[in-house]
């Protein structure tokens, strides 16, 4: 009884001083928290490391975030020699954002009509080069210098596509290509590709039991 009686005492003191602290001397307190937390918000990134971030985002062409990050610089560390450099790069970074948005409505009014065509394609770590596009009833792969592999379409006739992937990763996923239908701003998936090597140097590496330098990415 004597230990919950205690308790119950500290808790009903520790009320009161909650209760009697309000009005002028609660809302210093908290202005001097508030004080503290942004001190503490601009030691944990200061003008270096919020310009070096800038300039980042200005690499990585996201510009409305990088004009975010120039106007917080600006406030927080207005006689800094970063202020100073950021300040030179407003304009560029307004004319950039500008023209974003320009290109973004040339495309909401084209459509897919907007998109450049390409063969080739940077996928992650991949680049992927698209040499020739055609129709077949048959296509031939993995030959291993004895043998040609056929593959015959039940119906209809194939769409077939040479593809040549290079990788800066040395175990990759090899990107798949796709087929769509377009209807207005939207796209239906029709089918996948399949995905075969062209070729292989003996038997034994399209067995796996040897290396291929063509087709290993690790080499």
């Amino acid at each position: 009884m004597k230990r919950i009686l205690t308790l119950t005492t500290t808790m009903a003191i520790f009320s009161v001083l909650i209760a009697c602290s309000g009005g002028k001397g609660t809302r210093a307190l908290q202005k001097e928290n508030q004080r503290l937390r942004d001190s503490l918000e601009l030691m944990k990134n200061p003008a270096d490391k919020r310009l070096a971030t800038i300039k980042s985002l200005i690499n990585n062409e996201s510009y409305p975030a990088a004009k975010k990050e120039i106007d917080d610089l600006l406030l927080k560390f207005p006689s800094s020699t970063e202020a100073d450099e950021a300040k030179s790069m407003i304009s560029v970074v307004e004319n950039r954002i500008k023209e974003q948005a320009a290109e973004a409505e040339r495309v909401k009014a084209q459509g897919f009509k907007a998109i450049k065509q390409s063969s080739t394609a940077i996928i992650d770590y991949n680049t992927v080069q698209i040499t020739k596009i055609s129709y077949g009833s048959y296509y031939f792969h993995d030959n291993d210098g004895r043998t040609n592999y056929y593959s015959y379409a039940e119906n209809g006739s194939y769409i077939l596509a040479n593809m040549s992937v290079t990788s800066t990763d040395k175990n990759p996923k090899l990107p798949q290509l796709a087929v769509y239908s377009i209807s207005g701003d939207s796209m239906t998936l029709i089918d996948r590709f399949t995905t075969n090597f062209a070729k292989w140097q003996s038997p034994d590496t399209f067995l796996g039991n040897t290396a291929d330098a063509g087709n290993d990415f690790a080499k």
